[in-house]
């Protein structure tokens, strides 16, 4: 239940959603969001969530609590995130192992699912962002709902705090049938691409794509390396494509995720168009407070995937990752700059290449 299904099962509380009555909304997504976490994750996880959501929520009243020096100054944040991650991780580890069901793959990728990731990352951003007076302090109800609302909890898309308390606010009075077909559709769009993940897992299973190869003929071998990729981004976009009509059953505006990747021509173009609000958030949060493309931008290019790497898994093989792309970036960067030189000065190169139309 940790893919599609385990969002999908949230369906039979929207007609609750609806009979509830509005100044009881933040409570109904609270409680029923941490239910149905209950329900499919179990009691650990749950517990966990809890955690991390009352852990935020002291950090974010101490990051903007007025300091001592002057009424206006933020308290750290950068300093209060970098304690709850802290803290976060420490729980992981010191975490009774008894109390967690049993587990075939390693117990981060269950947290990631669980939602533990997202929910850090839509706590560093609601912490720096009101910190820093460009949102206003959520209500305690607002903010739990924000962190737990259930279509984007396990994974994504990564709501904009100041989007969802917007919609929250703006909530219609009763359901509006004009959003049944272009819901029901996406939710529709969804469930295909999550069944043909399954044929592709099926058909191409890992353990002899990539651990027993030499059982594969030529065509079956090349064919699993592709289908695998593919597999990923048919389950995360088939969850992206659920939470997005579960959202517009209950009259949010849940963002987009996807923009067809694999038509993007560089690689810059591919992370404006892969899991983009995750994209979003590394360059609004991490790359451009660093420096962003004003100084130091190879650094700042090392960071910000050398994180994105290690958020989705605390191996060296997601490091590794993270950190190609950066370097990846920053080539395809300094590359675009070497052309835009040349377009600029109407060199005689240029102007050879483009009497052949090999460039634009």
């Amino acid at each position: 239940m940790r893919g599609p299904a385990g969002a999908l099962g949230y369906l039979l509380f929207i007609p609750l959603y609806w009979w509830n009555p509005r100044r009881w909304t933040t409570g109904f997504l609270v409680t029923t969001s941490l239910l149905w976490a209950l329900l499919t994750l179990g009691p650990a996880y749950v517990a966990w969530l809890a955690l991390l959501v009352g852990g935020g929520w002291l950090a974010l009243r101490a990051a903007t609590r007025p300091s001592v020096e002057t009424a206006s100054r933020p308290a750290g944040p950068w300093r209060t995130v970098l304690m709850l991650l802290a803290i976060a991780y420490t729980l992981l580890l010191l975490w009774p192992q008894p109390l967690l069901p049993p587990v075939q793959q390693p117990l981060y990728f269950y947290l990631q699912w669980a939602g533990i990731g997202y929910i850090f990352l839509k706590l560093y951003h609601l912490v720096l962002d009101v910190s820093h007076g460009r949102l206003a302090r959520p209500s305690p109800g607002t903010y739990a709902a924000y962190l737990l609302f259930a279509p984007t909890l396990r994974m994504g898309p990564i709501y904009r705090a100041g989007d969802f308390t917007e919609q929250l606010a703006n909530r219609p009075a009763c359901f509006q049938p004009a959003d049944l077909p272009p819901a029901f559709g996406r939710i529709l769009l969804g469930l295909i691409r999550w069944g043909a993940v399954m044929v592709l897992r099926e058909r191409f299973p890992a353990e002899a794509v990539f651990g027993r190869p030499e059982t594969l003929v030529g065509w079956e071998l090349i064919a699993g390396i592709y289908a695998w990729p593919t597999a990923i981004f048919l389950w995360i976009s088939g969850y992206a494509d659920i939470a997005v009509g579960l959202g517009r059953l209950m009259g949010f505006r849940v963002p987009e995720n996807f923009n067809y990747p694999w038509v993007a021509t560089g690689l810059r173009d591919f992370w404006r168009r892969w899991h983009m609000t995750l994209g979003a958030w590394l360059r609004d949060f991490l790359y451009i407070p660093l420096g962003g493309n004003r100084r130091h931008v190879f650094v700042n290019f090392l960071i910000t995937f050398g994180f994105c790497g290690l958020w989705h898994g605390l191996y060296p093989s997601y490091f590794a990752w993270g950190l190609s792309q950066a370097i990846g970036l920053y080539i395809n960067r300094r590359w675009n700059e070497y052309w835009q030189g040349h377009r600029d000065r109407q060199s005689a190169c240029y102007r050879w290449l483009r009497r052949w139309r090999l460039i634009d």
